[in-house]
């Protein structure tokens, strides 16, 4: 989650096969709960393709609907079975991040490059004697690594 001002992003699998995005209904309690908290707090999801078989399951909500331009897929990684979202976020040019925190310059990343790497892993031999906090720990330090 990313926000700066009143300006919210959220990105992630968020797994409510049963909604119908494009017409914003579902049959499903669950579901129903999640889209009205949608609904009131990010009035846009812009991830419009299936992202996981049929279903839209990988989303992108952003409090504002020009805050988010350019979805589309870059494909999978490695063996999973979502899809990569790629998209830009447009800031205002008089928006100023009060933030102390240090942030990639990301115009400046190789994308296509940090995707081969993570594709070209071989991750089911990496994790093979992991727990699961040590593959998590694996792969955000090799992410970090390839960031840096």
């Amino acid at each position: 989650m990313r926000t700066v001002g009143n300006r919210t992003i959220i990105v992630g699998d968020f797994n409510y096969p049963g909604i119908d995005w494009n017409k914003r209904i579902t049959n499903e309690p669950m579901g129903r709960r999640f889209l009205d908290a949608c609904e009131d707090n990010f009035p846009t999801q812009h991830v419009n393709f299936p992202t996981r078989g049929e279903n839209v399951l990988d989303l992108l909500v952003s409090s504002d609907p020009d805050l988010v331009k350019n979805v589309q897929s870059s494909g999978k990684l490695s063996n999973s079975d979502h899809l990569i979202l790629k998209f830009d976020v447009v800031s205002s040019p008089t928006l100023r991040n009060p933030s102390v925190q240090r942030v990639p310059d990301f115009f400046k990343a190789d994308f296509d490059a940090i995707c081969r790497e993570l594709n070209d892993r071989s991750w089911e031999t990496d994790f093979a004697c992991m727990n699961a906090c040590q593959r998590w720990d694996h792969f955000h330090n090799i992410v970090q690594s390839l960031v840096k």
